[in-house]
């Protein structure tokens, strides 16, 4: 479980370093067509969603048996399948 975390954690990191580079890229002046703003759009909620990910991972996730039961446990791998 530990590991799984870990790595979820690196991947998220990653994530949210590519997706910023991506929103100062296509918020440029030069990229205003509806393609460039369609990326964007994906960029900002990729983004989002990834930080909400990390943040509830990095916080919950790993006193989920001590504190909340497995209830949340499993809610958690549940999202993370989806």
């Amino acid at each position: 479980m530990k590991l799984a975390n870990i790595l979820i954690c690196i991947i998220s990191s990653v994530g949210l370093l590519g997706n910023s580079c991506s929103i100062l890229v296509l918020n440029r002046k030069e990229m205003r067509s509806a393609f460039p703003h369609f990326l964007l759009s994906l960029s900002i909620y990729d983004t989002l969603y990834l930080f909400t990910n990390l943040s509830f991972i990095s916080g919950f996730v790993t006193f989920a048996d001590e504190t909340f039961g497995t209830h949340l446990g499993s809610f958690v791998g549940y999202q993370i399948l989806c």
